[in-house]
C-alpha cells in the first residue's frame, strides 16, 4: 500500500499496488471519529446524516489513543476491562486485499497488525 501525495495540498490517495484503494477517497491518517459517532452514524443518526470522519478528532493530540500506558489508566478510571482496538486502514483495505491479484499480502499484513499491537 502507499500513498500518491503528488499534489501537496490536498490529501494523498491511498494505492494497493498499482490500484486506488476503494475503500477511502483519500489516505486515511491519524484522525478519527469521535467515541460513540459510529453508532450514531451506523443508525443513521448521526448530527450532520453523513461521515464520523467529516469532524474528526487528533487521534495523536490525544495519549491514550497513542501511549498503551496512558490508556490503560484512562480505561480503569472508566472501569473499562478490555477493549477491541480496530485498525481503520486495516478494515478499509482487508476486502481489497482478498481479490485474487491482492492476496499473497492479506495474511502477512494482518499478522504484522496483530505483532505490532500485541508488542504495543
Amino acid at each position: 500500500m502507499w500513498i500518491d501525495r503528488s499534489a501537496p495540498e490536498a490529501p494523498g490517495r491511498m494505492h494497493i499496488g498499482d490500484e486506488r484503494c476503494h475503500f477511502f477517497s483519500v489516505g486515511a491518517g491519524d484522525s478519527i471519529g469521535a467515541p460513540g459517532i459510529m453508532k450514531a452514524f451506523l443508525k443513521g443518526a448521526s448530527e450532520d446524516g453523513g461521515s464520523p470522519s467529516l469532524k474528526p478528532l487528533d487521534a495523536l493530540a490525544l495519549p491514550e489513543f497513542v501511549d498503551a500506558k496512558t490508556r490503560i489508566a484512562r480505561m480503569d478510571e472508566q472501569r473499562v476491562a478490555s477493549c477491541l482496538m480496530l485498525p481503520t486502514t486495516g478494515a478499509g483495505i482487508e476486502p481489497q486485499l482478498r481479490e485474487a491479484r491482492h492476496r499473497e499480502v492479506l495474511y502477512p499484513s494482518i499478522r504484522a497488525f496483530n505483532r505490532w499491537l500485541e508488542e504495543d
